[in-house]
């Protein structure tokens, strides 16, 4: 069966779901209500290093998690839950990332192995090894609001704060950006806040791509280019 045969199958199961599922758009968030912080992550965008810099902020020791996106520390909300909440003492801060290294990152990481491939994903009929190409293919063939959150558009994930006064930060400035935030954020919580872990120096290069894949991904992340000041 080709892709675009599974994608017409399972198209309207998926519609029905979305109906009474969650919006896949509503970024989980890392809220510090003792010091008024609040972080919203995007997958392949630093999220995890950010996470264990700011685990400190929690006030606890516990090492039960095995991995710092399941650490129990962390009060995690729906972003539309709290909105509401965070007004002008709050900081408010998330980072995005080129779109196309973004989803490079993705597709290294999720499609190693099938522990590591999303149930979403195979719901999208990926499977591991799946080449860099046929990753885009298959992703460029649903509507990006049903799409996994390692891969949707930053612009969807964050479609909630053009209305709130929420610092965004890039992934590629944050070697500059970080010691500044990290100071700014340690002083409003008095809790020392960790250094980030050194990103990208171990990521693989990504094969060539076609010039059909690349046209592909101009399309899916055009208003990703064009509101975070990415040259597509």
């Amino acid at each position: 069966m080709q892709p675009r045969e599974i994608v017409r199958l399972g198209r309207t199961h998926l519609y029905s779901w979305l109906r009474l599922g969650p919006d896949l758009r509503e970024t989980r968030t890392l809220v510090f209500r003792k010091h008024k912080i609040a972080y919203i992550p995007i997958p392949k965008a630093a999220c995890s290093s950010i996470k264990y810099a700011l685990r400190p902020l929690t006030e606890t020791s516990s090492q039960s998690a095995p991995g710092i996106h399941s650490f129990p520390g962390f009060e995690v909300r729906r972003f539309d839950e709290i909105a509401n909440e965070l007004d002008g003492d709050w900081l408010v801060f998330t980072v995005v990332r080129h779109p196309v290294d973004r989803i490079q990152s993705a597709w290294r990481d999720k499609m190693r192995s099938e522990e590591k491939i999303t149930s979403w994903m195979k719901l999208h009929a990926l499977r591991p090894g799946d080449s860099f190409d046929r990753f885009v293919h298959i992703i460029s063939l649903w509507p990006t609001i049903t799409l996994d959150e390692h891969v949707m558009p930053q612009s969807m994930l964050l479609h909630h704060v053009r209305e709130l006064p929420i610092r965004v930060y890039r992934f590629e400035d944050l070697d500059n950006v970080w010691p500044e935030l990290s100071a700014e954020i340690t002083k409003r919580s008095g809790v020392e806040v960790g250094p980030l872990a050194k990103m990208n120096s171990t990521e693989p290069s990504v094969p060539e791509m076609s010039t059909r894949t690349e046209a592909r991904l101009k399309r899916l992340y055009e208003k990703d280019f064009a509101r975070f000041g990415y040259g597509a």
